[in-house]
């Protein structure tokens, strides 16, 4: 009886070794340590310069390593340092700085420093700072609603010409040849003045469409402007810059029936046509 247990622990004893010899597997080996990740991961951006022609904006895409970071750092680390490309040229002014990036709500709130106020730009370089900005943020982000602020609060001005009272959205318009909107108004005042109302109304969105026939609109100019020999536009603002925007204008006309200079408000509604604007509306508030 003991010679069969002796010789059953023996057959045992000898499986369990064939099981552990299986693989081949020798002892004190140091396998390689699997990481949950890859320490080369990548990140990609677009970033929004201006082109060299200084036009329109233009995209430098750009690959850096290492994880999504913060939208505060993408604007100083990346795009506030500039284009890597000789095509392209960084507007963002030197001195400018970033103070703070908040998201709340399915809003980028960002707040610049007062050094923007130290800036002096044509409406076409303001458009093109601002949405360089714009443009980078809402990409990367991936959320549409972005709000400037200067010093922590909101205002109605960015610098001179558009309007950041509200927030403002990814622009392809931009990406254009940047045509300004206030030299559609100068045009058509312009026009009414030499009585030239068919150049005028051909600039009207309605007439191109053929919403409108020719005689109301030349009708309803003459009788606004018969006393009218002088056309000043003061200031304006615009709302944004995208396939159709809103003018807000401070405009001077000289009555020549009562010998006196008159000031109005008036406000434009301008829609994208064929590389510029055509004017939809345009009445007084």
């Amino acid at each position: 009886m003991r010679r069969k247990i002796l010789f059953l622990i023996f057959i045992v004893t000898f499986l369990l070794s064939g099981c552990n010899n299986k693989y081949n597997v020798k002892e004190n080996v140091q396998l390689p340590i699997i990481e949950p990740y890859t320490s080369d991961l990548r990140s990609n951006i677009n970033l929004y310069f201006v082109d060299k022609d200084m036009s329109k904006l233009a995209i430098e895409k750009r690959t850096f390593k290492g994880e999504m970071t913060s939208i505060k750092n993408v604007l100083v680390n990346q795009l506030f340092t500039g284009p890597k490309s000789s095509e392209y040229i960084n507007i963002i002014p030197s001195d400018l700085k970033i103070l703070s990036v908040i998201e709340k709500d399915h809003v980028i709130y960002i707040n610049l420093s007062k050094d923007i106020d130290k800036i002096d730009v044509d409406e076409k370089e303001e458009a093109l700072i601002l949405y360089s900005l714009i443009n980078t943020v809402s990409n990367y982000s991936k959320i549409d609603n972005v709000q400037i602020f200067i010093e922590g609060k909101r205002r109605n001005k960015f610098i001179n010409y558009y309007k950041i009272d509200e927030p403002l959205l990814y622009s392809n318009s931009i990406l254009e040849n940047y045509q300004s909107p206030i030299t559609v108004i100068e045009k058509y005042f312009n026009s009414i003045l030499n009585k030239k109302y068919l150049h005028a109304i051909r600039m009207r969105y309605k007439y191109v469409n053929n919403d409108i026939r020719k005689n109301d609109l030349i009708f309803d100019l003459e009788s606004q402007f018969e006393n009218i020999t002088e056309i000043n536009i003061k200031s304006y603002n615009i709302d944004k810059y995208d396939n159709e925007i809103n003018l807000y204008m401070k405009i001077e006309m000289y009555n020549n029936k009562y010998k006196r200079y008159e000031e109005y408000n008036y406000k434009s509604n301008l829609i994208r046509y064929k590389n510029s604007f055509l004017i939809n509306e345009i009445v007084k508030i």
